[in-house]
């Protein structure tokens, strides 16, 4: 297990330098840079602000600056946002994407796995049209569309919920549920799939021939052999909800790291695109680590390989 942690971490820490490094380069390959678009300068005041940032150094001059903050766990300073800290920026951010995230993957997840399940139960039967037609729409309806529709109803006809802002639990159910939906829908579709294509399975139709009771077999023997799809896409389906929560945050107001991001990169701000996106690389590669661990305990075969 020590070895498979150490051999993870390695490999993780890896991805998350090429990542890093290819974000770079790539940034710097785009046309243009971060004070393109502001008032002409003159020349010396645009000489000393580019000589400040280092970006009158070439580019490999700049990627070593680059290492050298990351080696120090910094990101360096934003060139839009003035005199802060991309660090700093993040860890104000942060903790409201990732609370504002979890919140919608818990709904997301306790939702579309019953409602999975419980279509591929009563399959063909009204219960289940209902869930598909409810997955679709789900899956069609944008953010911005069902934002704006639960806030017209929760908020503005029935007042039983704040429209915007972020001051308590209360102005996070909204956004958690638009963030939210479309997972939920799409992870019941693919529950849907893989409990029916369990149900077909031999030691599905044994226990049931021992007399077994439904809700045992489907909670010990169909249930736990479905969720390894959907253990799969939780992983990546995490940091997406963390961190690409941009138009929900801007609906309702939320001050997180997604308007950030979406931010700086129209702005050209390279160090806190890139400081996005190492978090988002680091989420993925922590989450995919959980999903192997998480995996041992759904199936003892890879544990025995």
């Amino acid at each position: 297990m020590i070895r498979t942690f150490l051999i993870r971490l390695v490999s993780g820490a890896l991805v998350v330098f090429a990542v890093a490094t290819l974000t770079f380069f790539v940034m710097h390959a785009v046309p243009g840079g971060p004070f393109d678009s502001e008032k002409k300068f003159p020349p010396e005041i645009k000489k000393n602000i580019e000589a400040k940032y280092h970006l009158d150094q070439p580019v490999y001059v700049q990627y070593g600056y680059y290492l050298r903050d990351l080696a120090h766990l910094r990101f360096g300073p934003s060139l839009k946002y003035i005199n802060r800290q991309v660090e700093d920026i993040l860890i104000d951010t942060f903790p409201v994407s990732l609370v504002l995230g979890l919140a919608a993957l818990c709904w997301a997840v306790a939702v579309g796995v019953l409602a999975g399940v419980v279509s591929a139960i009563r399959r063909d039967t009204v219960l289940d049209r209902l869930s598909i037609l409810g997955a679709t729409l789900g899956i069609s309806i944008p953010n911005f569309v069902l934002g704006a529709l639960l806030i017209l109803v929760f908020s503005h006809r029935l007042k039983i919920l704040p429209p915007a802002l972020w001051e308590g639990w209360r102005y996070l159910i909204l956004p958690a549920l638009t963030l939210g939906a479309g997972p939920a829908a799409y992870l019941a579709r693919l529950t849907r799939s893989s409990v029916l294509e369990v149900l077909e399975k031999d030691y599905v139709r044994t226990a049931r021939a021992k007399g077994l009771s439904g809700a045992i077999v489907i909670g010990k023997h169909v249930l736990k052999n479905s969720l390894g799809p959907v253990v799969t896409v939780i992983g990546p389906l995490t940091a997406m909800l963390v961190t690409g929560s941009f138009i929900v945050e801007k609906i309702y107001s939320v001050p997180g790291m997604g308007r950030y991001f979406i931010t700086a990169v129209t702005n050209r701000d390279y160090p806190l695109v890139m400081g996005v996106t190492i978090v988002y690389a680091v989420l993925i590669v922590s989450m995919n680590f959980v999903v192997d661990l998480v995996y041992t305990f759904l199936d003892p075969r890879i544990r025995i390989g």
